[in-house]
């Protein structure tokens, strides 16, 4: 079973998500944009791409509209990413997606995520 080393939330989702994950799995690592031991609030993407990579961590996204473009420049140089979980610009309820989350953390296996962005829920 792989465990990740963790997932950074965007500054857009806040520190409740990642409350709310600790809850479900208090093992967990967990960061937030803003908060404290995450990339500063105002990060750039690709800047926060480069943070993923370094520490081995998701970054968990509503960012449709450019995250995309950077990951793709990202990968371009020769960078990598443990992956990108991309949540639904309306999310009806932390609940499903949360979960998924943890699946992945449980679950996932690097190839199925590496480099890649992937669309929560599953």
């Amino acid at each position: 079973m792989i465990r990740w080393p963790g997932f950074l939330f965007d500054e857009h989702l806040g520190p409740r998500w990642a409350a709310a994950l600790r809850g479900l799995e208090p093992g967990i690592e967990v960061h937030v944009v803003g908060h404290v031991g995450g990339p500063r609030a105002g990060t750039p993407d690709p800047d926060l791409l480069v943070w993923t990579e370094e520490r081995g961590c998701f970054l968990v996204t509503l960012d449709r509209a450019t995250l995309p473009e950077h990951l793709a420049a990202h990968l371009a140089l020769g960078r990598h990413v443990p992956g990108v979980l991309l949540l639904p610009p309306r999310v009806g309820g932390w609940s499903p997606v949360l979960e998924d989350v943890l699946l992945v953390w449980l679950a996932g296996r690097p190839e199925e995520f590496a480099d890649r962005i992937r669309f929560l829920p599953l």
